[in-house]
C-alpha cells in the first residue's frame, strides 16, 4: 500500500496537468478536432446556408453534416451565439 500511494498522487497530478499521453478523453477529442480541421472551406460553404432571419434578429442556419450524407440539422443564431440547434 505504502508504494502505491506515491504512484497513484503521481499518476493523479500528471492526469491534471495533461502531461504525458494522451488518455482516451483527450484522444477522441483530438481526433473530432482534427477531422473538423480537415474541412476544406470551399465544403463548409456549400455545407451551410441562411434560410431566414426573423424579427428578433435570429437567424436560422441549415447545416449539413459532414459525415451522414442527407442529414440536415437547423441552426437557430442570436446576438452571436448558437441558441438551439434540432
Amino acid at each position: 500500500m505504502k508504494d502505491v500511494m506515491p504512484e497513484y498522487h503521481h499518476n493523479i497530478s500528471r492526469i491534471f496537468l495533461k502531461v504525458g499521453r494522451m488518455g482516451p478523453e483527450e484522444r477522441r477529442h483530438r481526433a473530432r478536432y482534427m477531422q473538423a480541421e480537415a474541412i476544406s472551406t470551399d465544403a463548409l460553404e456549400q455545407m451551410i446556408e441562411t434560410v431566414t432571419t426573423d424579427y428578433d434578429d435570429r437567424s436560422v442556419y441549415v447545416v449539413s453534416s459532414f459525415l451522414t450524407s442527407g442529414v440536415n440539422y437547423n441552426v437557430v443564431v442570436g446576438d452571436f451565439q448558437m441558441m438551439s440547434c434540432s
